[in-house]
């Protein structure tokens, strides 16, 4: 089981090698993204280095490198397909919040962040979504997540590829931690940020 930790460096789940334990539980946000390529991993990493948030990616039992990869990445976005993930083993109601990242696949959310919302969109704190993208697709992806998680998250932030470059986005970037502030509050609890929520929708 993960628990939260207090460091400014982003802690990164792994299989079979949970976080360590913090003594004062001061982190409260957990970085949850799949990346294919690179682009959303490079992206997690500038939000987990701007919140000290703890990271967790999304693994597969099997390889999506080349060609054939990619060929079925759009396969199974077309069919609706929801690939096999390996487990987290992250503890979920540790945190205050929840940012969920994603490449977009023809319009959609990636199929492993869809997995990954099938098997926990119940047990999911308040969320974020964040994505990285080629030409357009971002909000159908995010509505996406919305639908499978059965709720609205309290931001988004969408950068294209060619903008991954921080200095491009940090406006962007900017707004977006400034919509989670009352989420990211120290201390927190989770339902004061049920509660912000609530009002934005």
């Amino acid at each position: 089981m993960l628990t939260t930790v207090n460091s400014p460096a982003p802690q990164f789940a792994t299989m079979g090698s949970p976080l360590p334990t913090s003594s004062c539980g001061m982190n409260r946000v957990l970085i949850v993204y799949y990346s294919r390529s690179g682009a959303t991993r490079a992206l997690a990493a500038e939000l987990a280095a701007k919140l000290g948030a703890d990271m967790a990616a999304i693994k597969e039992p099997r390889s999506r490198i080349g060609v054939s990869g990619f060929l079925r990445s759009m396969l199974e976005t077309v069919r609706g397909t929801l690939p096999p993930i390996e487990p987290l083993h992250v503890d979920l109601s540790a945190y205050a919040l929840v940012l969920l990242g994603t490449p977009v696949w023809a319009g959609r959310a990636a199929s492993p962040i869809r997995s990954f919302l099938r098997m926990t969109a119940r047990s999911l704190p308040p969320t974020a979504y964040f994505c990285t993208y080629g030409g357009s697709g971002h909000d159908t992806a995010f509505q996406d997540m919305a639908r499978r998680q059965g709720q609205r998250p309290l931001a988004t932030l969408a950068v294209r590829r060619r903008e991954l470059p921080p200095e491009r986005h940090a406006d962007a970037l900017e707004a977006f931690l400034m919509r989670m502030a009352p989420a990211r509050q120290r201390g927190a609890p989770v339902e004061a940020a049920r509660h912000h929520r609530a009002h934005q929708e």
